[in-house]
């Protein structure tokens, strides 16, 4: 049975071996990394203390504006979404950039691709990201219509093994990215991992290689995912597969590419 105080999602985590073992658990909400509830003995406090440290290490940047400003600082009541990715780069452990049901249109565009400028073209992602939206049908995160091509997709990773990361898109729309290799996503990171949760993937364009995303050297997860409209001037309008990938997928409906 839940003990009051603690949310319906919570955990709950006992600890064995105490002197009261109706008070020898504490209740952890997963979605935000919270400790929600004390325990009054010492085994407990001691495992508060370490689950904070465990928290502490990740953080969640909250979007605030739909639009794409030049960067200038991620605040609790100023930040767009290149923002909340430059600054989820810049802190420690596995972030999440957090988007509410809304439009969010990336308008900066970069017309050299070879340039990597973090303030241009698409979201450069150098540390463990989940791109956490409030719905498929709700969060739409796209580039505007008449961007420069080839240059411009909307999530970049090009990690080394040395520097293994895993990105996560969930809950959310992600369309219109005007790439090379990979119109909405290119991902390369060996050791790394991309997953796909519940979201959809369309009317993004690879000017030579996988429409919606392009995966060199990683492990790929689509789990009830959408791929569909999306196109290549090539090879894989869905996606584009290259390199040791390994690729696990549920529940996931790949259509209408070409």
């Amino acid at each position: 049975m839940q003990r009051p105080g603690c949310r319906a999602n919570a955990t709950r985590i006992a600890l064995p071996n105490t002197p009261w073992p109706c008070f020898a658990f504490v209740c952890v909400d997963l979605d935000t990394h919270t400790t929600l509830e004390l325990v009054m003995n010492k085994r407990s406090v001691a495992l508060i203390a370490i689950l904070a440290g465990s928290a502490a290490q990740a953080a969640d940047f909250r979007v605030t504006r739909t639009d794409d400003p030049a960067p200038n600082g991620c605040t609790a009541l100023d930040c767009s979404v290149r923002e909340a990715v430059i600054a989820a780069n810049a802190a420690p452990g596995a972030d999440r950039v957090v988007l509410r049901a809304l439009t969010y249109l990336l308008t900066r565009g970069d017309t050299s691709p070879e340039s990597h400028q973090i303030d241009l073209g698409p979201l450069w992602v150098t540390s463990s990201t989940t791109f956490l939206g409030a719905g498929e049908g709700s969060t739409v995160l796209r580039w505007k219509t008449g961007i420069p091509q080839f240059s411009n997709a909307v999530i970049y990773v090009n990690e080394a093994s040395s520097n293994p990361i895993s990105v996560e898109v969930r809950s959310m729309t992600v369309s219109h990215g005007r790439g090379s290799q990979g119109g909405c996503v290119y991902f390369y990171g060996t050791g790394s991992s991309l997953s796909f949760n519940r979201a959809t993937f369309e009317s993004c364009y690879a000017s030579s290689a996988g429409g919606a995303a392009y995966v060199l050297d990683a492990a790929f997860n689509l789990d009830q995912a959408t791929l569909r409209n999306n196109s290549a001037g090539y090879h894989g309008g869905a996606l584009h597969l290259t390199g040791n990938v390994a690729v696990t997928s549920r529940n996931s409906l790949i259509t209408g590419n070409s």
